[in-house]
């Protein structure tokens, strides 16, 4: 099933500004900047589609997106990596 038109003009939106931040930088945290333009409610649309495994056949068209889904993939492995591993001493 396809994503829905509302859904493919959310990426095309998030893809577009995360192109256009990073033809000025590389830091991988600006791509993240487009994200508090978008409403919540919105960008769960997204993430259902996400969990359903529908957003892989979106990769290749929206690069700028992939980048942003692979970032947010990594920041929530490493934050489960964290609350899974025993915790640390502050001294």
């Amino acid at each position: 099933m396809a994503l829905s038109e509302k859904q493919n003009q959310l990426i095309a939106n998030i893809d577009f500004r995360v192109n256009r931040i990073l033809s000025k930088s590389d830091c991988e945290r600006d791509i993240l900047k487009p994200l508090t333009e978008v409403r919540v409610d919105d960008f769960k649309i997204i993430l259902q589609a996400y969990e359903k495994g529908k957003l892989r056949s979106y990769y290749q068209r929206y690069k700028g997106f992939y980048q942003l889904v692979k970032l947010l993939d990594e920041i929530a492995l490493r934050l489960s990596q964290r609350r899974c591993s025993s915790p640390t001493t502050l001294h």
